[in-house]
């Protein structure tokens, strides 16, 4: 399929595949709060009694999924002509996985049993959206044509967070009438899982170009493939720059973590100000690292 023929088919499929992904993310939308974007999952199991130890391997397994796997999944899946089958496939098993822990936790009696499986499922939810992630991005933009990407995932964004709104409203109205009775809790993970699950059949709407016709390059070896991304990276000014205008997040969660041993009003205050510096300086920094790494910056 040459360019032209691979443009005029995302632009007669453009309408059907802003909706197939915008349903998925608006039934998505409704889940994440419980299971990512909010404070449910440590009061849930700050409720079972969990340790302070346990409640931080949260954010562990989520951060090692997001980051390791996420390689992992980009690589395995690099010289895939359709994504469409992976997307879907690990879209599916996060859901499974919370649908398997509400469904056990409602036959499960002792706290320590109901821990366990939490960490187990949670672990398999965690790996799966790390490898989830470079493959539904790099399917997002191959059915959308250049011209037209940027407002179908406006739309696609706004439909998430419409539905991250209403979900909030009532995750809050159910905490409040029943707090984190195990087997209202056992409920949401349930409808959490099925809303998933919902969502992800809502790809088969979408339609990927047939470029079947185009033979993939050979798989390079782990190694020589992750050498080769980082040589694209550091040639790519426009990455260097949202790098440098990122670092913001990390230096703002270390002094988070400082506050305890120091005082909180100057904490406030330095984190205040390094994040602006950091917000203007940023983009100078990584126009200059790709100054200094490479002069065919593109």
């Amino acid at each position: 399929m040459t360019l032209a023929m691979e443009s005029k088919f995302k632009e007669r499929h453009y309408i059907r595949n802003v909706f197939g992904i915008s349903a998925v993310e608006f039934l998505w939308g409704l889940g994440l709060p419980v299971v990512v974007e909010s404070t449910f999952l440590q009061l849930f199991l700050k409720s079972l009694g969990a340790s302070g130890f346990a409640l931080g391997m949260i954010p562990f397994f989520f951060f090692i999924g997001t980051s390791v796997f996420a390689l992992l999944s980009s690589y395995m899946t690099e010289g895939m002509v359709f994504k469409r089958r992976a997307v879907v496939i690990l879209h599916l098993i996060s859901a499974v996985a919370l649908l398997v822990f509400g469904g056990c936790m409602l036959f499960l009696g002792r706290t320590e049993d109901i821990l366990v499986l939490f960490f187990v499922c949670y672990a398999v939810f965690s790996v799966c959206i790390g490898m989830t992630l470079p493959v539904w991005l790099n399917y997002l933009v191959k059915i959308l044509s250049e011209d037209k990407s940027t407002a179908g995932l406006a739309y696609m964004m706004i439909a998430q967070n419409s539905a991250k709104l209403i979900s909030s409203l009532v995750i809050l109205s159910v905490v409040q009438r029943y707090a984190f009775a195990p087997r209202a809790s056992a409920v949401i993970f349930l409808v959490v899982g099925g809303l998933f699950m919902l969502g992800s059949l809502f790809f088969f709407l979408t339609r990927e170009a047939d470029e079947a016709g185009d033979q993939p390059p050979p798989r390079p070896s782990f190694f020589r493939y992750i050498r080769n991304t980082q040589q694209h990276m550091v040639r790519n000014r426009n990455f260097l720059v949202f790098l440098g205008s990122d670092l913001e997040l990390y230096i703002v969660v270390t002094l988070r973590r400082q506050r305890r041993n120091c005082d909180a009003q100057l904490a406030v205050a330095a984190e205040s100000l390094i994040a602006r510096l950091v917000a203007v300086a940023g983009p100078f920094l990584g126009a200059f690292g790709c100054r200094l790494r490479s002069a065919t910056c593109t």
